[in-house]
């Protein structure tokens, strides 16, 4: 049985229910909100940041260590290789060369790579080979890079990716200098009392080099005047006779004076010469020395020759 209730009826049950509706929703809108207030969360990092970290402090201290590691080791690593190219594998001068390297904390690799390069072969006994590239750099400065290598074409390679990186391009330069042979001494200050002086060791030089033929010039190289170099004695040479001349003048002037340095460079002729002050920014040769500086940390290269004069 179906029970239907009247329309009227209907109606009056479907308005009781919407104003008892209305009435319930009334009371609670009358009512004031009360919103819990939110706790500070609890936090021990304090809430004022001064812009530094702890973090990148010892980041930044531990960079800058790092760069005084690797200058330090790229010194020790010329020095063996001075030391096996001059005074040969068994020599002392190398001895006490990778001995400073050990206790510096410098790889067995890395030291024996560098004896290797001085005796003028890879580490797995395999011949080096020169590499000369040539190219222009920021400023319109010319640049010679000088390589020894295992593997010409992966060091090309390599060498023209930093080139580019540095706005420079590979081009012909070589025309703008001269092949001069380069010998470099410093006094040696383990002599007894009393020893004598840069001066007085390089008129005795010079006067050793006026009387052997391929010298071409003899310099004093004071404090501070030798583009990073120590104060020493620089002798020019012919480049054929840059060995020969070193052994002369050695032999005469052993041990009052120590080998630094016997090498063939690249000598930029005057009239080629690229002054900073009258030319490019400051941006531009800052520019041109990263290069120059990310050159000469590159594995393979012996050295890096400009026409700038100063940098």
């Amino acid at each position: 049985m179906t029970f239907t209730l009247p329309a009227p009826t209907l109606k009056t049950i479907c308005n009781t229910v919407l104003r008892c509706s209305a009435s319930s929703l009334a009371v609670t809108s009358s009512r004031p909100t009360v919103r819990p207030q939110a706790s500070a969360p609890f936090s021990t990092t304090s809430t004022i940041l001064s812009g530094h970290s702890r973090w990148s402090k010892i980041k930044h201290d531990k960079g800058k260590a790092d760069l005084r590691r690797g200058e330090e080791f790229s010194k020790i690593s010329r020095e063996i290789i001075t030391a096996a190219k001059v005074d040969g594998a068994d020599s002392l001068r190398l001895k006490a060369a990778l001995e400073l390297g050990k206790k510096a904390g410098m790889s067995k690799s890395r030291m024996e790579s560098a004896a290797q390069r001085g005796l003028g072969v890879s580490r797995e006994g395999v011949q080096l080979q020169v590499l000369t590239i040539e190219a222009i750099g920021p400023v319109n400065v010319s640049l010679i890079v000088d390589c020894l290598t295992d593997n010409k074409l992966r060091t090309l390679q390599a060498i023209k990716y930093l080139l580019k990186e540095g706005r420079a391009n590979v081009t012909d330069v070589a025309y703008l200098f001269s092949r001069k042979g380069r010998l470099f001494y410093t006094l040696n200050t383990g002599l007894p009392e009393p020893q004598p002086t840069l001066s007085e060791v390089y008129e005795e030089t010079f006067e050793k080099a006026m009387e052997t033929d391929g010298v071409e010039d003899v310099e004093l190289i004071e404090e501070g005047g030798g583009g990073g170099e120590p104060p020493g004695i620089s002798v020019i040479t012919v480049p054929e006779l840059a060995n020969t001349v070193s052994k002369q003048i050695m032999g005469a002037m052993s041990p009052k004076l120590k080998v630094e340095k016997i090498a063939v460079e690249w000598v930029a002729k005057e009239d080629t010469m690229i002054d900073p002050e009258s030319e490019g920014t400051p941006d531009d040769w800052d520019k041109l020395r990263g290069l120059i500086d990310t050159l000469e940390e590159a594995d393979d290269v012996q050295g890096v020759y400009t026409n700038a004069r100063s940098l």
